[in-house]
């Protein structure tokens, strides 16, 4: 699809305030999918601001913060991840490979 022209759409859905959570996280996703690891992380923090109890804009700020090589980072947030969801297996997947980037086994 065109993601480049969702995150347009989603810029200018700014101004409906009961969503904000929604189109940050999802204007963050599509980042990420382009490779725009830093928007995707400012974004994830404006979803977090909203909501901060989803633990996937926890667990994809963590990958987002893994891709620039921000291992402690991404550890905190997998940690926050699965202090949400203790059955991601995804967030203790990525956690245990962000430990061992920085051989913190």
């Amino acid at each position: 699809g065109d993601i480049k022209g969702a995150i347009k759409d989603y810029k200018k859905l700014n101004f409906l305030k009961n969503f904000n959570d929604q189109i940050f996280y999802n204007t963050a996703s599509a980042q990420l999918i382009t490779f725009q690891y830093k928007d995707a992380i400012n974004n994830f923090n404006k979803s977090i601001k909203y909501d901060d109890n989803d633990d996937y804009a926890y667990l994809y700020r963590a990958n987002a913060k893994f891709k620039l090589n921000n291992y402690l980072g991404s550890i905190l947030d997998y940690t926050k991840s699965i202090d949400i969801n203790n059955k991601s297996y995804i967030a203790f997947n990525n956690r245990g490979v962000s430990k061992f980037k920085l051989k913190n086994y």
